[in-house]
């Protein structure tokens, strides 16, 4: 009897304590995922280099430096990151059919997984295959997409090098009509 709320009252403020305090907890939990992702969306757009215009990130082609004419010409194979500045003939990813070939270990399955990464990263892929062995990986790009291909080496990763399109074209590469541009991952 030392309780001065009447019986009626208390019960009911236990029950809509309760049921308040989840609804709270709810509302609160929705508003930290809201909060998270503008957050998340937010980093993403700060952090992002390819500008979203279709640009590649300010990653240019290195030309000879040996080469003293005015009409340089880029060397044989290039590296992505240091050099001239790229043309504005680039295409966004989305335009550009990438071929993932792995020229390491058979056994490694290296090209599927890079065939995913592209694809997620807005390239068209067409399904990986192997290929012969060889060093080094590079990135080759038929004639009207040797802009692009710069941009491409650095989503393969920062030691792919920039080679012109190989003519023939490796083993399991041969049906060229299917693909603009040429991952080959090398031991």
């Amino acid at each position: 009897m030392s309780d001065p709320q009447p019986e009626g009252r208390r019960s009911r403020s236990r029950g809509g304590g309760f049921a308040q305090s989840m609804a709270f907890s709810a509302v609160r939990g929705g508003g930290l995922i809201a909060l998270a992702i503008v957050i998340g969306l937010v980093l993403l757009q700060v952090i992002d280099t390819s500008g979203g215009d279709g640009s590649n990130g300010g990653v240019t082609v290195t030309t000879d430096p040996t080469e003293t004419t005015a009409d340089t010409q880029p060397s044989e194979t290039t590296q992505p990151g240091d050099g001239t500045e790229p043309t504005d003939e680039t295409r966004p990813p989305g335009e550009i059919r990438v071929l993932v070939l792995n020229g390491a270990d058979p056994d490694a399955a290296l090209a599927g997984p890079l065939t995913e990464v592209l694809r997620t990263a807005g390239y068209q892929t067409v399904a990986p295959n192997n290929t012969a062995a060889r060093d080094g990986t590079v990135v080759a790009c038929k004639e009207d997409f040797t802009a692009d291909a710069p941009a491409l080496a650095v989503a393969v990763g920062e030691t792919a090098v920039v080679e012109p399109f190989p003519e023939p074209p490796p083993e399991n590469a041969e049906n060229v009509g299917s693909y603009d541009c040429l991952v080959v991952l090398g031991a």
